[in-house]
Parts: C-alpha cells; structure tokens; sequence
C-alpha cells in the first residue's frame, strides 16, 4: 500500500509595520487552490508543490493536498484566515504517514507571531512524535527554535532572487523519503545570532559575494560531517516586529542538536561577522532621474528597481515619487510597472479605451494616502490582466494582475494594476501588450527578484529608494517585541 503523505502550501511574508490586513481574499486574488484543483494548476511548474507532485510519483506516494494558499506580502493575517487554514490542513492530515509543508517562515497572524511553528505544534499534538515533518522555506524566514524543535528537517532557497523554488521541495522530499526508508527521525539544530538584518538579505546576484560566501561555508560544513543531511541559512525578514526575527542557521542531521549546533556555530559567527556588508546601493531619485535623462534613444533599456515600494516586502506598491519626478524633468519612453490602484482601474476602465482621463493616482508618501493628479489617454482597459510566468522564479505558474489598465501619460507608459504583485517576469508587461525591450527605461516595483527577468534585456540597472514604504534603514521602526539587544537598533563592543 502507497505511503499517504499530506502536502500543503501556506505563504506570507508578513510586513507587522503595514497597516493592511492579510484576509482569505488575498490569497485568493495571488495563489489559492484547494483538493483536486492543486494538482491541475499546479503540475508540471517549477515550484516547490509541483516538485511535491513529482516526487510523489518518484517514491510511490499517495499525495493528500488539501491546500495551497501564497499572498503579496502585507500586514499580520486575520485569525479567521488562519483558523480556515489550520482546520483544512488538519482534517486531511488525519493519518498520514509523512508531512511535506511548503511555508514561508515568516508569517504572522493576528495574536499569533510565530504562526509557522503554530501550525507545527497543531499537526504534531495531532499526529505524534513519530511521523516525519519535513518543511521547506524562504530564504527570509524567521526561524523559530519552536519550528526547529517541531521539524525533522529544515530547507530552504539558496538563492535571491529565488529561482530554486522547485530543488528545495524536491530536497524537502528526498529527505523525507530518506526517514521513510531508513526509520530515522532526523533532528534540527538552530542557532540565530543578535541580529535583525544579515547574509545581504540574502543577495546572490553576479556581484553579491556574503551570501554566496556563507552557503560555500554551509556547503564545506556538511561535506566534511556525514550526520549533516541539510543546511538551512535563512537571512531572514526584518520588517517583523517579533521574536525570532533575523538570520538564522537550521541544521538538519542526526546525533543529537548539540552536536549538529556546535559543527555550525562559525556559520552563525560568519553572520554576524558580515552584517554590515552590502553589495547593493540605493540611489536617490535626483541619481534616477539623471541617469534616466542620459539612457539611450535605442537599445537596451536602462532597469530601475524602485525597491523601497517592493510588494514583495508588504509595501504598498502604489508610490508615484519616481513616476512624478520623470514627469517633471520631461523624461519619455519611459514604462513603469506596476502602480497599485484598484480606484483608478475602475476610473480607467468606465472611460474605456482610447478616452482621456484625469486622475488621483497612487501616492506621493509610503506612510499615508497622497495622490499625483495626472492626465493621460487609456491604451489597455481589460478585466483581468493575467499571464503565465516564462523566466525561472516559479517558471509556468498562472497569476493575475487583476482588472488591468494602461495609461499614457506625456510619454510615460503607466500600468495601473488592481493586484499588488512584485514584478518578476517579463511577462507582467507582455500581457497588457507591451514590449519591455522597446522602452528606453523600465521603473519595477522590486528590490532584487526583478534581476533574473530583467537583467539580460537591460544596458544597466540601479535600485532606487524613492522614499517608500519598505526603507532599508531598520533604526527608523518601532519595535517592540524583537528580543533585545540586537543589532542595529542596540550597540555591541566588537
């Protein structure tokens, strides 16, 4: 008889300084598929719960997938979110000989901070100490020693922007299978050192050189140690005003977590040895604009990442500084995707095409509601802007940009999208009908995941803080219930 193994999908990257809630709607408006559903939409793609498919035909397995549920990153989850999640998960769990979760790490629900090792302590009062747990998760989870203490293994990315979605789910299953075949029950060793911010935030683009230096010391750790089965080193998501916030090191292996934790404490040291270290800039909007004013009449465009209204970080995605400053210095050819708006989808598309419209657009502040006044004619009005993802990061994954309009505005070609999504493929622009490699400049609402897409059709590109929501200087925050000290919000004698 075929081992029944469940496999679920629940995440979010909870931004706790945004005032947005995370509701059931959505997920639904991102990723959210349930029972049979998983399976149609979800074979064959490059992510983490198509590996789960795969590999169950690999192993033999009978798959139970109640759920896979991922929503743009924003404020805390509401409780009765999580309650529909937790009870969907557990009524399938029931006896099962394995577990594959697919989290984030990083999610927060309302009265909930550590959510993830929640959802673990849940399934292990209801299924027992000797079913295997095996999780995977984002790079910048924040690690728990409670989900550490729950999981017999620990995965994560390696990669950022993350386009190994698909090996880490298929490591988190190999590692399954193992305890399957073997009836060992690996364990986790977790070390987390003093600080907020680390790894680069876990940059491994051609010029980062932290992130990649500490996985080559991960990987010689493991290779030299035959109980080590996997090294997880998270760098962590700082806009989470928890705990366990910050970079950790998850060991999974046998003999014991002392042991496991002692042959990775230089890990946990090179850490924090790097948390200064930065291999990327952040240019002002005047540097912006000035190297805007110089891009080529032809050619490859130049990529501006206005990383600090990234979706991708709980930002907001609708900030117009940069859209007003191209507009003032007279800057055309200019594409900028996308501007967060569902009011002005709506204005846009009672105009219909080929109108002119004058409109409050986005806003002028990450902080608080102030529009930019503009005037532009309706290319594109469609109800939903959807697409299939062509690049690496979850390459053949279906998402929508939601009701969808393009507006021209004195040479500025604006997208204004319902859905608050992170622009990571090429194909976000394809499918309102542009052509990305036809603009002199592109402004993405991202810090990093834009890269893999975008870098090759680009002549140059520069991250931009436009004065968002989602700014890199952590001291500015009011935490309160991150453990103390820690760095850079406290001083320590080197």
């Amino acid at each position: 008889m075929a081992l029944r193994i469940l496999s679920a999908q629940i995440s979010h990257e909870t931004n706790t300084f945004s005032t947005t809630p995370t509701t059931l709607e959505s997920f639904r408006l991102r990723t959210f598929w349930l029972g049979a559903d998983i399976g149609r939409n979800m074979r064959g793609t490059k992510t983490e719960v198509g590996a789960h498919i795969d590999a169950a035909e690999k192993y033999g397995w009978e798959l139970v997938q109640p759920i896979i549920a991922h929503a743009t990153p924003a404020g805390r989850v509401t409780k009765a979110t999580w309650e529909f999640f937790v009870k969907t998960i557990c009524e399938a769990a029931e006896g099962v000989d394995g577990v594959l979760l697919a989290l984030h790490g990083a999610m927060v629900v309302e009265e909930i901070d550590d959510a993830e090792g929640e959802l673990l302590s849940i399934l292990r009062k209801q299924l027992g100490d000797s079913v295997p747990v095996a999780v995977s998760l984002d790079m910048h989870a924040n690690v728990s020693q409670r989900m550490a203490d729950l999981s017999n293994a620990i995965v994560t990315y390696r990669t950022y922007p993350h386009v190994d979605h698909y090996p880490t789910g298929l490591l988190a299953a190999e590692l399954l299978d193992r305890m399957l075949r073997t009836g060992e029950r690996f364990q986790v060793a977790y070390l987390q050192p003093a600080t907020l911010d680390g790894c680069d935030f876990g940059r491994t683009h051609a010029d980062a050189t932290v992130m990649p230096s500490l996985l080559a010391q991960a990987d010689a750790i493991q290779a030299a140690s035959p109980d080590i089965q996997a090294i997880a080193v998270c760098a962590g998501f700082p806009w989470s005003d928890i705990e366990s916030v910050g970079p950790s090191v998850c060991v999974t292996g046998r003999g014991g977590v002392d042991a496991l934790k002692a042959l990775a404490t230089p890990l946990a040291d090179g850490i924090w040895a790097t948390r200064h270290m930065r291999s990327v800039r952040y240019a002002s909007i005047e540097e912006a604009v000035d190297h805007a004013r110089r891009a080529p009449e032809s050619g490859s465009p130049l990529v501006i990442g206005d990383a600090t209204d990234n979706p991708g970080q709980g930002a907001p995605g609708n900030n117009v500084a940069l859209l007003q400053a191209f507009l003032a210095a007279g800057i055309s050819g200019v594409a900028v995707a996308c501007v967060s708006d569902p009011a002005a989808v709506r204005a846009c598309i009672a105009a219909g095409e080929g109108s002119r419209v004058t409109l409050e657009l986005g806003s002028l502040s990450g902080q608080r509601r102030m529009p930019l006044k503009v005037t532009g004619a309706v290319t594109l009005a469609k109800d939903d802007a959807r697409f299939v993802i062509s690049g690496t990061m979850r390459k053949g994954l279906e998402m929508s940009l939601g009701p969808t309009a393009v507006l021209q505005v004195e040479g500025i070609t604006v997208i204004i999208a319902t859905a608050n999504l992170q622009v990571i493929d090429l194909e976000i622009l394809r499918c309102v009908g542009l052509r990305p490699e036809g603009f002199r400049v592109l402004v993405v609402k991202s810090q990093q995941h834009f890269r893999n897409a975008f870098t090759p059709i680009a002549s140059s590109v520069m991250i931009v803080d436009a004065k968002g929501a989602v700014s890199p200087d952590l001291t500015h925050l009011d935490y309160k219930n991150t453990r103390r000290p820690i760095w850079p919000l406290d001083s320590f004698s080197e």
